[in-house]
């Protein structure tokens, strides 16, 4: 009895896989685009009230509301230069429509053509929000109907997915 006897050999890797994995690039860029574009509209939202703010305060003669107002604008427009989050979101947006085209094709391509291009497509799409991991990979199972294959979600997954 040798070694490969008591080792089952490892499964190869079949085409419904591969799509599977393109179509989980797919969700996963939807749900950070989506993410990326809510923190960008709060930023912004922020930045108007406090901007409203600040001028009332002015008028009002009242610094501390002044003061208040400063630093929520400060605060998000740092939050909006480093974070970048709608570019971020702009960037999901073409990642997600790069993975639905080769879904579109996928089912007609040789299985080592399409795994290089996914490949390819994952070296290139931007990085994304960690806690979108698990419920893509959700969205991905019910999409093809296997709601068997969903696994439960942490609170941080919760609330990044009500985020998105």
């Amino acid at each position: 009895m040798t070694a490969a006897d008591t080792h089952p050999a490892t499964p190869e890797r079949t085409l419904a896989q591969a799509v599977m994995d393109v179509r989980y690039g797919y969700h996963y860029g939807a749900l950070n685009e989506r993410a990326w574009q809510h923190i960008d509209t709060a930023c912004a939202v922020v930045g108007a009230v406090g901007g409203s703010a600040a001028v009332a305060g002015v008028l009002a003669a009242s610094p501390m509301l002044s003061l208040v107002a400063g630093v929520a604008m400060g605060t998000v427009s740092m939050l909006q230069l480093v974070l970048r989050p709608g570019a971020r979101a702009v960037e999901f947006r073409d990642a997600k429509r790069a993975f639905a085209a080769l879904d579109a094709r996928a089912w007609q391509m040789p299985l080592a053509d399409l795994d290089a291009e996914l490949t390819t497509l994952q070296a290139h799409a931007p990085t994304g929000l960690a806690g979108l991991a698990m419920p893509a990979h959700n969205a991905n199972v019910s999409a093809i109907g296997r709601e068997d294959c969903r696994r439960a979600l942490s609170r941080w997954e919760r609330w990044m997915l009500l985020l998105a």
